[in-house]
C-alpha cells in the first residue's frame, strides 16, 4: 500500500495540486483500502461501489465529501494505477445549495472573548477578519504580512491559487502581539507543536473554534471555522461592498460562488419593499 500511496503522491505533485488536496485524496484512498483491508491494486469497480454506498448510507455524508472521495478513486485508478475503466460511469453526486451559515457580530466577538489562547485567537480572528480559510490560515509566514501596503499574502488558496487579502489595523496589532508573545522558531506564524518545522494543523485550528464557540453559547449545529469566511463575506456585503470586491478577497474562481452570499444578507432583505405593501386591501 505505501508504493502505491508514495506513487500517487508523486503524481499528485507533478501535476501541482495543493498541498492540502494531496493530503485530502491520500487519506480518502487510505480509507477505501482499510475499510476493505486490501490495497487499491487489488480492488476494482464493486469495491469502489459498495465504498462510495456505504459512505452515503451508512457514514451519512455529504455530497461534497462523497465527491472528494470520488475525486480521490477517480485519481488513483485513471493517473496513479492506469485503469479508467474502474471509475467509468460512476454518477457524481448531485450537488445540494445549502445556506452557509452565518455568525453575528456580537457572536464573534463573544467566540473571541471566550478563547484565551493567544495563538487561537489570532487565528480566529484572521479567518473572519481577512476572510481566510483555516487551510489559509495556518500557511500564513512571517513574510506574508505587509503592514505598508495593508495587505496579507496568501499562499496556495483554493486551485492552488495566492492572493493577496486585507490586513485590517485590528489583525495587524492582534499579529503583532501574538508575533512578541509567542515568537515562532520556524518560518511559520503558527507553527506545528513538533520539530520538523511545519505549520500547526488545520483540524487542530477548526476543533478549538468548535470548542470555544460552545463555551460562547453558540451551539448552532453547522457553525464551524469556515463561518467566520462565510460572515466576512455577508457582513462586507451588508456593509454596501460589491460583489466583484468580494470574490476578489475570497479569492473566488466565479461571481457565481460568491452571489450565493446575497441569499443570507438579512440587511439587504429588509431594505427590500415587497411590491405587495402597494396594494390597497380592504380591512
Amino acid at each position: 500500500m505505501h508504493g502505491l500511496h508514495d506513487r500517487m503522491k508523486e503524481d499528485l505533485r507533478l501535476r501541482r495540486f495543493a498541498e492540502n488536496t494531496l493530503v485530502s485524496y491520500l487519506g480518502c484512498v487510505a480509507r477505501f483500502e482499510g475499510w476493505h483491508g486490501r490495497s487499491a491494486v487489488e480492488m476494482g469497480r464493486a469495491e469502489v461501489r459498495s465504498f462510495l454506498g456505504y459512505l452515503v448510507r451508512e457514514r451519512g455524508v455529504s455530497a461534497s465529501t462523497q465527491s472528494v472521495y470520488l475525486a480521490a478513486l477517480c485519481f488513483v485508478y485513471r493517473v496513479t494505477l492506469g485503469r479508467p475503466e474502474v471509475v467509468a460511469e460512476i454518477a457524481w453526486p448531485r450537488s445540494s445549495s445549502r445556506l452557509p451559515d452565518i455568525l453575528s457580530r456580537s457572536e464573534i466577538e463573544a467566540v473571541l472573548a471566550v478563547t484565551q489562547l493567544p495563538r487561537h485567537r489570532t487565528a480566529f480572528l484572521a479567518g473572519y477578519s481577512a476572510g481566510l480559510r483555516v487551510s489559509e490560515v495556518v500557511q500564513l509566514r512571517n513574510e506574508d504580512i505587509d503592514p505598508d501596503r495593508g495587505v496579507l499574502r496568501v499562499r496556495g488558496g483554493k486551485g492552488n491559487r495566492d492572493r493577496e487579502a486585507l490586513l485590517p489595523t485590528v489583525l495587524l496589532r492582534e499579529l503583532r502581539a501574538y508575533q512578541r508573545q509567542c515568537p515562532s522558531p520556524t518560518p511559520f506564524l503558527f507553527p506545528g507543536r513538533t520539530r520538523t518545522g511545519s505549520p500547526l494543523r488545520s483540524d487542530s485550528i477548526s476543533a478549538a473554534f468548535r470548542r470555544a464557540a460552545i463555551r460562547a453559547g453558540v451551539n448552532r449545529r453547522g457553525v464551524s471555522y469556515h463561518s467566520l469566511r462565510h460572515s466576512f463575506a455577508t457582513h462586507l456585503l451588508e456593509d454596501g461592498v460589491s460583489l466583484p470586491v468580494i470574490q476578489v478577497l475570497l479569492g473566488h474562481a466565479s461571481l457565481r460562488t460568491t452571489a450565493r452570499y446575497l441569499r443570507v444578507t438579512s440587511r439587504l432583505l429588509r431594505d427590500v419593499k415587497s411590491p405587495a405593501e402597494t396594494l390597497r386591501l380592504g380591512s
